[in-house]
């Protein structure tokens, strides 16, 4: 009997411990509810068009959201909308940049380009701006990216998703998403042509100012087999002048050099060719190269402003286009030091500089 009673008094204490646990399991249950609909993956930095609001942001976590069947090449050349958001460096040696979103859309047949993130300004554009575009795209050939959508978790600005997102009048589209790239290709072409738009059409916070359009000083080293050419600016006591200098690498001996003056405008035309060759696509991409005759590429131009050119590379390495570059400039440099030339040695140079201080 003793028995029994105990084993009803337990029965009873085990019933009322659950009328008291249900309450507070269902306050869980609840919480565990509301944290999950909060849990949801909060947009990163420029990040419009979040690919999945579902997952949570984890440090270094990275995210597939690919489509394999997304196809490679589009047809269709007309866009009616376009959308591109993206972190790119500006024209410095100290790495700072900015993130853009450039975006064209229209409005009772008038289409309006826009810039959301740095600038917050737009302007009526016409339909040979999208032509331009769709250039720009085929150029960087990002058909090829179509339907890849990927990120990774909590990287630093300059590394947080870039988008780009077109839509034709085919009704066909071309978008993709990944891992900024402050220094890609198809962003800086980007940026400098909608850059360029605005500054036509009155913008001054998009053009470059003077100073970081007037060069200071710069060297350009390179080579052509054995020989190593060095061309650049030097200050003597009186005023700074053009240098060039040859030596034969495989011989070790002292080569040659020439100088001539800066004036008739060198340096202005020099840097009207180097914005024209768009030299700035190599920018910051340095190799340390030693100078021998395998090749090398050796460039560094500073401006009066902040703004810094400058990139290098080494044996193997050299892009194709420098050989179109060096086509332009070697031959301009060369007429213009023959037309300029001053002295054919240094000791020629410091005793017309010595007569000229008498």
């Amino acid at each position: 009997m003793k028995k029994k009673g105990t084993i009803l008094c337990n029965l009873l204490i085990w019933t009322l411990t659950l009328v008291l646990l249900l309450p507070l399991s269902g306050c869980r249950e609840e919480a565990a509810k509301e944290e999950s609909s909060d849990s949801s993956q909060p947009a990163q930095e420029g990040d419009e068009s979040s690919t999945s609001d579902e997952e949570p942001i984890i440090d270094g976590g990275f995210h597939d959201h690919t489509d394999p069947e997304a196809p490679k090449e589009i047809k269709s050349k007309d866009i009616v909308e376009f959308s591109a958001t993206f972190y790119i460096y500006d024209d410095y040696s100290n790495f700072q940049g900015a993130r853009y979103q450039y975006e064209i859309s229209s409005a009772d047949g008038v289409y309006i380009l826009s810039e959301k993130k740095r600038y917050g300004i737009e302007t009526e554009i016409s339909g040979s701006v999208l032509e331009d575009v769709q250039a720009l795209i085929e150029k960087n050939n990002l058909g090829l990216l179509n339907g890849n959508h990927s990120y990774t978790d909590a990287l630093p600005p300059e590394y947080q998703p870039c988008y780009l997102d077109v839509t034709y009048a085919s009704g066909e589209t071309l978008s993709f998403s990944s891992d900024g790239d402050p220094d890609a290709k198809w962003a800086k072409d980007f940026r400098k042509y909608f850059n360029a738009v605005f500054t036509k059409a009155g913008f001054e916070e998009t053009a470059l100012n003077e100073a970081d359009l007037t060069i200071d000083y710069f060297t350009i080293e390179f080579n052509d087999g054995p020989l190593a050419y060095n061309y650049g600016t030097i200050r003597f006591e009186d005023r700074a002048r053009l240098f060039c200098s040859v030596q034969d690498m495989e011989k070790k001996d002292q080569g040659s050099i020439r100088f001539a003056s800066l004036e008739g405008g060198f340096l202005e035309q020099l840097s009207e060719l180097i914005e024209e060759l768009d030299m700035q696509e190599f920018s910051r991409h340095e190799e340390y190269p030693d100078h021998t005759p395998e090749g090398y590429v050796d460039i560094y131009i500073s401006y009066m402003g902040e703004r810094r050119l400058y990139f290098s590379f080494g044996p193997g390495n050299i892009p194709e286009k420098w050989d179109e570059m060096l086509a332009r400039l070697k031959p301009f440099m060369d007429t213009y030091i023959e037309e300029y030339l001053e002295a054919e040695s240094l000791e020629e140079l410091e005793e017309q500089i010595d007569k000229g201080s008498q």
